[in-house]
């Protein structure tokens, strides 16, 4: 693809035909011509003979008919209109549409799987470059292995715009995922939790808002299938730069918060740095949807957009040394604690603690938007402690008790990110920290001995703290 002009009124883009690629085809109508011309010689025609140069040479001319198409996109602010003409060996097709009215301007992109000579299955990437008008009318034009050139026509389309007047909400997402996943088992649940993955921005998950090829989280999906009712589903994992993670299946269910245990958040810290020595093979990533059975892909978060790499699993679990399988392994870890927390759920033991755990402590995580040492820590735990004696005397009741107990404060930090942090997952975050830590089964009831309390730093930023009496 190339821009041919470029006006203040007038963008016009042309891609032109593939002439390397007539290798193939060519090659495969002459063998073509070659056998009919040797059975018409031999005086013979056998009917399997004749079938199998019929359909040879009429894969070879549809190879020649895809090959030998461009097409020109044209942007006319003058005349309002979007239009694509496209020629082919049948002559030209032509769409357009009113530039006015446009609201949307997007690439998607898709998986062919299919299987090479040898056996192996492999994934081969197409591109659409698509346009959508605020009466839902959408055209697109597709493009084969050139994602690079699509993603930069792109953004010199978006540039050529400016600020469409119309914009998707949230709702018309809602129904573009639901519509791309349509044979899968998908719960509002999960599909709420996986809308908020990825609009936390770089400063929520730990990372930085000014490099834009930083990758701050990653998300994986595996996609499955139910072998009785042929039904499809996936299972999908996150990962982020502040040591949260997650795990949801889309029938509903899963855990989040699991950076609370800093094992996860260690594991969850090297799965992002990992990540981002994929950066420079992944593609960009438009369309968001889960995968079929049998494929895995991770979804790169940055500042920048998204990337993906994908890769059928069986060919990935034979592949040792491959990053990719790293990567799998070490979510492998994060879904591992997740089942034990969802099994220690179901069946809770009030009796299971560690011989070496602290009796009588008082347990206290605290989530802040703003890096603190420890000493910067105990400042803050100490007036949230005053704030909460002065309101709530069941607070102050448990705390003289432990005051007067002379047993263990424990204190602990985990980034604090307004899209990922509800009062739930918090609450999960400081489960998992105590059954990680000190192998504690908590069961914290609000008021009795939970507690929670917020406040923000000078700056406005949030800080919230929890406190769990084990007594």
């Amino acid at each position: 693809m190339r821009i041919n002009r470029q006006t203040a009124s007038e963008l016009i883009i042309y891609r032109s035909s593939d002439r390397n690629a007539l290798v193939l085809p060519l090659t495969l109508l002459g063998i073509t011509l070659v056998g009919f011309i040797f059975v018409v010689s031999s005086g013979r025609v056998p009917t399997s003979g004749f079938l199998l140069l019929a359909a040879l040479g009429a894969y070879g001319l549809s190879m020649v008919y895809g090959v030998l198409q461009s097409a020109t996109l044209t942007l006319d602010k003058t005349a309002d209109e979007v239009r694509c003409d496209r020629k082919t060996l049948l002559g030209t097709k032509r769409w357009q549409l009113p530039l006015s009215t446009l609201k949307a301007v997007s690439v998607g992109k898709f998986k062919h799987r299919y299987t090479k000579a040898n056996g192996n299955r492999a994934t081969r990437w197409s591109y659409n470059l698509t346009f959508v008008t605020s009466d839902e009318q959408k055209k697109g034009t597709p493009y084969y292995n050139d994602g690079e050139s699509v993603d930069a026509a792109l953004q010199t389309i978006k540039e050529f715009l400016g600020p469409l007047t119309t914009t998707q909400d949230a709702n018309q997402q809602a129904r573009q995922f639901i519509a791309s996943n349509h044979r899968m088992r998908i719960t509002p649940d999960y599909q709420t939790w996986r809308e908020t993955i990825f609009n936390i921005d770089a400063g929520q998950a730990g990372g930085s808002e000014n490099d834009t090829n930083q990758v701050y989280g990653v998300l994986m999906d595996v996609g499955m299938i139910d072998d009785q009712t042929s039904e499809r589903w996936a299972i999908s994992l996150t990962a982020f730069l502040s040591g949260e993670a997650s795990f949801r299946p889309t029938p509903g269910g899963g855990m989040v918060g699991l950076g609370g245990d800093p094992k996860v958040a260690q594991v969850a810290q090297e799965i992002v740095q990992l990540a981002q020595t994929l950066l420079p093979k992944a593609s960009p990533i438009e369309d968001r949807a889960l995968p079929e059975p049998d494929l895995v892909q991770f979804l790169l978060l940055t500042p920048g957009g998204v990337y993906g790499v994908a890769d059928d699993i069986n060919q990935l679990l034979k592949k040792p040394d491959d990053p990719c399988n790293t990567l799998l392994n070490k979510f492998g870890f994060i879904r591992q604690v997740a089942d034990q927390r969802i099994d220690k759920k179901q069946t809770p033991s009030t009796t299971e603690k560690s011989q070496t755990a602290p009796t009588n402590s008082l347990y206290v995580l605290a989530f802040t938007a703003s890096d603190m040492d420890q000493d910067m820590l105990l400042d803050s735990y100490q007036l949230v402690c005053q704030r909460l004696e002065e309101k709530d005397p069941i607070f102050k009741k448990h705390l003289d008790a432990w005051i007067e107990s002379k047993s263990q404060l424990m204190l602990a930090r985990v980034q604090y990110a307004a899209n990922m942090h509800t009062p739930k997952t918090m609450q999960t975050s400081l489960e998992g920290w105590l059954k990680g830590q000190y192998n504690i089964v908590a069961t914290p009831v609000a008021g009795r001995n939970f507690f929670m309390h917020g406040v923000r730093d000078d700056q406005g930023k949030e800080k919230v703290f929890l406190f769990y009496f084990d007594d």
